[in-house]
């Protein structure tokens, strides 16, 4: 029986969820937009921890603007006035850093969602899918409203062409693109 661990406590997986989880299979665009309030939701909540750990090495960077290698790691730094709070904000990082590092796996790629390179700077996840029998991606982009997109899978996000939601399209020779 497989495991829902991205799933909160007292959080249910819907039928469709439950079916997409299940299947090793590229993604329909129906059910690509079925995830979708779920993906936002944690593209936000990744971009919340991202912020946080990016105030915290701000802080350091103070710390050591001021001090140098004075205040780092090491027993003989452990006397600096400072040293306790460096030590701080570098184990708050390195714990939001994992925290993370689990929701990508828990709620994007363990879905089977991908993230390219840019993806959470941007807001940008793909969805796998065969357009005859091709490898393509289903594209999404945190500030649209539904999966509208798709390009082949070597290609990137600026490539994208527009998708009939009824009809995927084919990219196969001689089809005409939709875009």
């Amino acid at each position: 029986m497989r495991r829902y661990r991205h799933l909160e406590d007292g959080a249910t997986v819907t039928a469709l969820e439950r079916e997409i989880l299940d299947k090793e299979r590229a993604f329909t665009v129906g059910e690509a937009n079925a995830l979708l309030p779920h993906i936002r939701t944690a593209l936000v909540r990744i971009r919340e921890m991202r912020r946080s750990a990016g105030s915290l090495e701000q802080k350091l960077e103070q710390l050591q603007a001021v001090w140098g290698d004075e205040v780092g790691h090491g027993e003989r730094k452990a006397g600096h006035p400072d040293h306790e709070e460096y030590v701080r904000y570098r184990r708050a990082i390195v714990a939001i850093d994992r925290e993370i590092v689990e929701a990508i796996e828990a709620e994007l790629t363990g879905r089977g969602i991908v993230v390219p390179l840019d993806g959470l700077e941007r807001g940008i996840v793909h969805f796998p899918t065969t357009l005859g029998e091709r490898q393509a991606y289903l594209c999404w982009a945190l500030d649209e409203p539904e999966v509208r997109y798709w390009h082949q899978s070597d290609e990137g996000h600026s490539a994208r062409r527009s998708v009939d939601v009824d009809t995927p399209p084919d990219p196969s020779p001689g089809a005409v693109d939709p875009a």
